[in-house]
């Protein structure tokens, strides 16, 4: 059996057959870009591009998303998802709990190794303050950067 191949008016290629019965379609916009891609096994992707022609979009039946940016010199900035976004963040923050006792003396507690873990934290912790005299306030910074809390009574040291 021979490979066989289609192409349309503009010489892109939109079918192939392979010798083992492997097909591939491709669907393309006016400017030539491919905006949709299958195959036999059941595979699809899908793609958006800009005025540029640069792919700004990309998602697949396997689970890839992306979204594409780009600096003014054309040249690819970020291809991330949103999620994966969010799992970077965990690996670049400490998080904290300023707790201020009676509101009036400062506590902090942490690092904490993600957002889950400072909610509960700071969830136990009004638990255990029924009455709720204790303030809580959330503190986010770059990973490793030392935080250092104290009173300030207003008077100058002489």
């Amino acid at each position: 059996m021979e490979e066989v191949k289609k192409y349309d008016n503009r010489n892109n290629l939109i079918y192939r057959k392979n010798n083992y019965g492997y097909e591939c379609w491709w669907d393309f916009d006016k400017r030539g870009n491919c905006i949709h891609s299958k195959d036999s096994r059941g595979y699809e992707s899908w793609k958006k591009y800009d005025e540029n022609n640069k792919n700004i979009y990309h998602k697949s039946t396997d689970g890839f998303e992306h979204w594409y940016k780009y600096d003014d010199k054309l040249k690819v900035l970020i291809v991330i998802t949103e999620e994966e976004f969010e799992q970077i963040k965990k690996h670049v923050q400490d998080h904290y709990n300023l707790i201020v006792v009676d509101d009036i003396e400062p506590e902090l507690i942490g690092p904490f190794g993600d957002w889950d873990e400072m909610v509960s934290a700071a969830e136990q912790h009004r638990d255990n303050d029924p009455d709720k005299k204790d303030g809580i306030y959330h503190l986010t910074v770059p990973k490793g950067i030392p935080i250092s809390i104290d009173t300030y009574s207003g008077a100058r040291e002489v």
